[in-house]
């Protein structure tokens, strides 16, 4: 089913679906671009200290050591709510509103979920099997660009169906982010952008129950 022709002749089913497919994409790229300005800023904060301060630990050094982890621990939490609470609930809404979405979406769940659970059973072996480790870590990283693959697909799918080309850019920037993951801040943005005006050309008229 094509969608280009407008949101008027869809149900409200159909549309709360949307809304909810949308919603999540705002909320997940919004908390990525919170999440990286907090790992990115954390990383560049502790790699300036680390070329600057190789003294004696001081107060000072050790509470500045303090922040950077707090927020890059921060940053990390942030990142797994949005990719867990966020990303996988706008799947399920996609799919739930369009078949034809079921594949990417599902491309997304097993990349994303598989390669955190290979990353988090690969970090806890390390230190016993670090061969089994490596290993572990390799196949979540062949999942993560399984699901980013899957995101990407479905982004164009979006763009095909609702005639939004940010969505189409965004794809092309989360493909180029595979080999260059900075560049998923400004993929981010964009969806972000791209998911408001969505979101408020699927404004239900007042008769219906679903809101936004």
């Amino acid at each position: 089913m094509s969608v280009s022709r407008g949101f008027d002749d869809i149900s409200d089913l159909e549309r709360g679906s949307l809304i909810r497919g949308f919603k999540g994409l705002r909320n997940y790229s919004l908390l990525y671009i919170i999440a990286s300005l907090l790992l990115g800023s954390s990383l560049l904060w502790g790699f300036i200290r680390f070329m600057i301060v190789r003294r004696a630990l001081s107060i000072s050094s050790i509470s500045a050591s303090i922040l950077i982890l707090i927020m890059g621990l921060a940053g990390c939490l942030i990142l797994l709510i949005a990719v867990f609470l966020y990303l996988m609930d706008s799947m399920n809404g996609f799919s739930e509103f369009n078949v034809r979405y079921s594949t990417s979406s599902s491309m997304v769940k097993v990349g994303y979920l598989g390669a955190c659970l290979m990353f988090i059973i690969g970090f806890l072996v390390s230190l016993i099997f670090p061969l089994i480790s490596l290993i572990l870590i390799f196949f979540g990283i062949m999942l993560l660009v399984v699901g980013r693959i899957g995101f990407a697909y479905l982004l164009t799918k979006i763009n095909s169906d609702f005639k939004e080309s940010a969505f189409l850019i965004s794809a092309i920037i989360y493909i180029v982010g595979i080999l260059l993951p900075p560049v998923d801040f400004i993929a981010s943005i964009i969806l972000f952008i791209a998911s408001n005006s969505m979101l408020s050309r699927l404004k239900v008229s007042p008769t219906s129950v679903v809101s936004v």
